[in-house]
């Protein structure tokens, strides 16, 4: 309790005392409190890491798609949908990943973001993509699951 004395937002002693109390101590009240810092500090330092990511991407244009990718699924990471789904836009707009070994990564990113946000039909062709392009077992049998999903959700609206 004296590092949160310190540091408010420290991840790791609010950590810490979400465990003590919802383990040990048993205080489901004060267990709830620490969880709920904890989530505010950690959707906090998700903001930050998107915006900066964001910020890469305008300096970065070879990586771009990629770094905004990332910034898409950081947004999600703070609970912040419009900046997560305007982040995905943005990416699947840009001059699309190239670099071997990344390209199923950044579609996957990008499909799984369009789905979080309720944009089923913008996954879609990200997860078609991937199916085509990987003969990876486990990544076909996840992306295939994926695919399925979003075109469920799709169907939906």
């Amino acid at each position: 309790d004296s590092q949160l004395q310190k540091d408010a937002k420290d991840i790791i002693a609010l950590h810490v005392m979400a465990i003590i109390y919802s383990r040990i101590k048993e205080d489901a009240e004060l267990a709830g409190k620490y969880e709920l810092r904890l989530d505010q500090a950690n959707r906090e330092i998700a903001s930050k890491l998107a915006e900066r990511l964001e910020k890469d991407a305008a300096t970065a244009p070879q990586t771009a798609a990629f770094l905004l990718k990332d910034a898409a699924t950081a947004w999600l990471e703070a609970d912040d949908k419009p900046k997560a789904l305007a982040a995905a836009k943005k990416s699947a707009a840009s001059p699309p990943e190239s670099r071997t070994g990344l390209v199923y990564y950044w579609r996957d990113g990008l499909g799984d973001v369009f789905l979080a946000t309720g944009e089923p039909t913008l996954a879609i062709p990200h997860f078609e993509a991937d199916l085509a392009a990987t003969d990876r077992p486990g990544y076909k049998e996840r992306t295939a699951k994926k695919l399925a999903e979003a075109k469920a959700a799709a169907a939906k609206s």
